[in-house]
């Protein structure tokens, strides 16, 4: 599937139905703990994967000012940056000129396994953000870049470069690459059963019969 395809198709699912189709597959990727900082919360497209580490302050001081942000040069339009900084609280890796220039080049969005910082620049815009913290100390002499298009470790899950990003207010979710279309097929046979149980109960049916009537221990059968 192509990504207008893609964002088509699954702009008309929610995370929900997404993560019971991914459950059906046994996949788990999603994790906990994101919150959306922008007034767009709605997040679709391919992921660009950038990872930091710690600094070696003996080793790395003469190379702390490395600009690790100039990795945004190689973004393509519409990919979502998904950066794993191990979930550190105490410096940040994403702020408001990243958030200026991925809205000029049309970047898809970011989410940041870490803190953002320039908080009320990425709430006033509309690119999708979504961060595990808030905190105002930058990243620099703190953290480097140490690898992009890479696989990253979010949570407790492994995202590949490419895979697929969905966001909304219930959160964020990681589909592998090579399961997007039936995901996205599941979620739609989900949807479906789901609506024909509130229209049967609706009607009078009681819940545990349109739950049976309709297979909602497997919702995403056709």
């Amino acid at each position: 599937m192509k990504l207008d395809q893609i964002k088509y198709e699954f702009s008309k699912l929610s995370t929900s139905a997404i993560s019971d189709a991914l459950d059906s597959l046994g996949l788990k990727d999603r994790v906990t703990g994101f919150s959306s900082r922008s007034s767009n919360d709605t997040l679709i497209g391919f992921a660009y994967t950038v990872k930091y580490d710690l600094l070696d302050e003996d080793k790395d001081f003469q190379n702390a000012f490395q600009n690790a942000g100039n990795y945004i040069d190689n973004v393509a339009e519409e990919e979502i940056i998904l950066i794993d900084n191990a979930a550190r609280d105490w410096c940040t890796t994403w702020g408001g000129i990243l958030t200026k220039f991925s809205i000029l080049k049309k970047i898809g969005g970011a989410v940041i396994y870490g803190a953002v910082r320039d908080i009320e620049e990425i709430e006033s815009s509309n690119l999708p953000v979504y961060s595990s913290h808030v905190f105002m100390a930058s990243g620099k002499n703190r953290v480097k870049k140490v690898a992009e298009k890479c696989c990253v470790k979010i949570g407790n899950v492994l995202v590949s470069h490419g895979d697929l990003i969905f966001g909304d207010k219930n959160g964020i979710l990681f589909i592998p690459k090579d399961k997007i279309e039936d995901v996205c097929k599941r979620a739609k046979h989900i949807e479906e059963t789901e609506k024909k149980i509130i229209e049967a109960i609706e009607l009078g049916m009681s819940l545990s019969e349109a739950r049976s009537k309709f297979n909602y221990a497997r919702p995403w059968n056709p």
